[in-house]
């Protein structure tokens, strides 16, 4: 279907016609060749080596994001949020970078992101609330920000357009978001995370993490196997408690056990997809 547009513009005209199919290529979690033969680059890897030291991991949270036009796919707005409120709490002290790489020019128009320059330093991960307007994201309680990180959602924003083939690292406690995407295109991107080996690795336990590099095997050849299935599952399992049938895998809603972590203050079709409800309010 709509084989004649490119891949900046197809899934906009699917999603169309199947709401959620934008949902549905997010949720599709089996890693391709490509971008493991990306995740585990040498020269990714030396930055990795400076931050993380010789013993480099990938952390099994990664994703691919189609961030479509807003105006048609407002699934792909991102709110103000510490990748670890995400993450299983046991990984709170666990640095986890990301390597976060467009695959195309990203300006303010199109969904750039947004840091806030600091808001690292006190370690601390602030409170986060359930969930952002019709989506499964978590957001930021800006209410108590200044006071947890000291820092200031308008004084310390930095913007951060780049160019296709570059990329942005920061850590799992750097608050980011990214803007609405004004263009007419979807903004691809990945995100790839590494973090030390042996430490919690904030997926709630449900997938190792896979040594990457290892000075005590120059020869190293990565087994990629456990990514090779769909971390999604292991989602929708932590989060109902049961295995998802065939027909589950075109559900677009997306659950996960991060909505259980955090106080709900908006209910939506993600939301009860969990489980959860608002104080008088059925699931």
């Amino acid at each position: 279907m709509h084989s004649d547009l490119d891949v900046f513009h197809r899934l906009t005209q699917l999603d169309k016609e199947f709401p959620g199919a934008a949902i549905l290529t997010h949720k599709d979690g089996v890693l391709p060749p490509a971008f493991a033969d990306l995740w585990a680059n040498p020269r990714l890897l030396n930055f990795m080596e400076q931050i993380l030291g010789p013993r480099v991991c990938a952390s099994p949270i990664w994703n691919v994001r189609p961030k479509g036009p807003s105006a048609s796919t407002p699934d792909g707005d991102i709110p103000w949020h510490q990748d670890s409120g995400y993450f299983d709490p046991a990984s709170y002290r666990t640095m986890i970078p990301v390597v976060w790489v467009p695959l195309l020019d990203v300006t303010e128009d199109n969904g750039c992101l947004q840091v806030v320059e600091g808001g690292h330093k006190t370690g601390m991960v602030c409170d986060h609330l359930n969930c952002y307007a019709d989506t499964w994201h978590v957001m930021l309680d800006e209410s108590k920000v200044e006071q947890t990180l000291n820092v200031s959602l308008e004084k310390d924003v930095k913007t951060l357009p780049i160019k296709k083939g570059s990329f942005i690292i920061f850590n799992n406690l750097v608050p980011h978001r990214s803007l609405p995407n004004k263009s007419e295109e979807i903004r691809w991107s990945l995100d790839l995370r590494y973090q030390k080996p042996g430490l919690p690795e904030g997926l709630y336990g449900e997938l190792p993490t896979i040594t990457l590099r290892d000075p005590a095997d120059p020869d190293l050849k990565v087994d990629w196997s456990p990514y090779i299935e769909n971390r999604h599952v292991h989602q929708h399992k932590m989060t109902s408690g049961k295995d998802a049938a065939p027909a589950e895998m075109l559900d677009t809603t997306m659950t996960g056990p991060w909505m259980k972590q955090w106080r709900l203050v908006n209910s939506n079709r993600h939301t009860q997809a969990a489980g959860l409800a608002l104080q008088g309010q059925r699931a």
